[in-house]
């Protein structure tokens, strides 16, 4: 009984150190427990520990242990797949992400697996019918970045990414969420123009989606297009009054084409949809400070900063509104908190409430 227990804490205490991320330790805790046992749930998180360790032969070893004693295992089979896409074994992989789809028809992450595979082997109508089912079960659109690995959000990864669903469209022209997808890669990577081409198509095909008509917007303002940047936040506000990211959006055109009275309202429409938006408050407090209304500058900038801390704009527009209201004080406060996050500013901050008058 003790010896259970023991065994019971240990195995505890190893899944808490995967949570801390702490695979090393929690790798050599399974290790001394699997020792002579062969556990099929202990050979999975030695295979778990060891693939975000990116030791990937070896955690395909622990993976196929585990299915010896347990064949279908849905999390052993998942985590074998990653480790031989990973091992660039494309086809094995394949076969491993359609078991798991097999034993569990809502594992978005295993369809996910199945389209990339399918669109790595040149399986382009298998790819698209595996994307849709991932999307069906899957709301968040990130999950589509899963098999790129701890690096997904580096340039190469996305390339990859994007040559993979453009391929898939040629199999299926018609698959908006596939051109929405384009679109939001192509925004990633700093392409304007192709992204726009990919959200139109996507609000093409489905005219009454108020996400791929506001990226769209995001492209047009990308490119300072701000006319056709406006009239597609507009048709975004419609289609989804709740949408904070629409009037966001709604709220830089205002901005840049110097309407700040309507800037404001579309902050505060934004606001109402999520309160909890640092770059609403931090525009709003541009605006005020502009308008030299330095109360609600001040205001604004304290709620950018409460929601996120350290923002060096935040402090820079601080300083400003303290020191035109008359308080050096507090302007000197905000030059100092600005000083440790970002000194270009902080010496125009310097620069600009005369600071160096008062030295000399």
């Amino acid at each position: 009984m003790p010896e259970s227990f023991n065994r019971n804490n240990n195995i505890d205490f190893g899944l808490r150190l995967m949570e801390e991320s702490d695979y090393e330790g929690a790798l050599e805790i399974f290790s001394r427990i699997e020792e002579g046992e062969a556990d099929p749930e202990i050979l999975l998180y030695i295979g778990d520990c060891l693939r975000k360790m990116h030791r990937f032969e070896e955690a395909r070893q622990a993976y196929t242990r585990s299915l010896e004693r347990l064949p279908n295992h849905p999390e052993a089979l998942l985590g074998l797949a990653i480790a031989l896409e990973h091992l660039h074994q494309h086809e094995e992989a394949l076969e491993a992400y359609q078991r798991v789809t097999q034993l569990n028809r809502a594992e978005a992450k295993a369809f996910f697996g199945v389209a990339v595979m399918s669109g790595k082997l040149g399986r382009h109508e298998d790819a698209v019918a595996a994307y849709k089912r991932a999307f069906e079960l899957s709301e968040d659109w990130t999950e589509a970045t899963y098999f790129l690995g701890q690096d997904y959000e580096s340039p190469d990864r996305w390339r990859v990414r994007l040559s993979l669903y453009r391929r898939a469209l040629q199999a299926e022209a018609d698959w908006a969420e596939g051109h929405y997808i384009v679109g939001v890669i192509c925004t990633n990577l700093g392409y304007t123009e192709q992204a726009a081409t990919a959200f139109r198509a996507a609000v093409t095909l489905q005219p009454r989606w108020a996400e791929a008509w506001t990226f769209l917007g995001q492209s047009y303002a990308d490119s300072e297009e701000w006319e056709e940047a406006e009239s597609v936040y507009v048709r975004a506000t419609e289609l989804a009054p709740e949408l904070p990211e629409a009037f966001l959006g709604l709220g830089r055109v205002f901005q840049q084409t110097e309407r700040p009275i309507e800037a404001v309202h579309a902050y505060r429409e934004a606001l109402k949809n999520d309160f909890a938006l640092p770059e609403a408050y931090l525009s709003l407090g541009d605006i005020f400070l502009e308008r030299e209304e330095w109360e609600e500058a001040i205001e604004a900038y304290h709620q950018a900063l409460h929601l996120r801390p350290g923002t060096a704009e935040a402090y820079f527009g601080l300083g400003v509104a303290y020191y035109k209201q008359g308080d050096e004080s507090a302007a000197k406060e905000s030059l100092r908190f600005l000083s440790t996050l970002d000194q270009d500013l902080a010496n125009a901050l310097y620069l600009r409430c005369n600071f160096f008058l008062q030295e000399e």
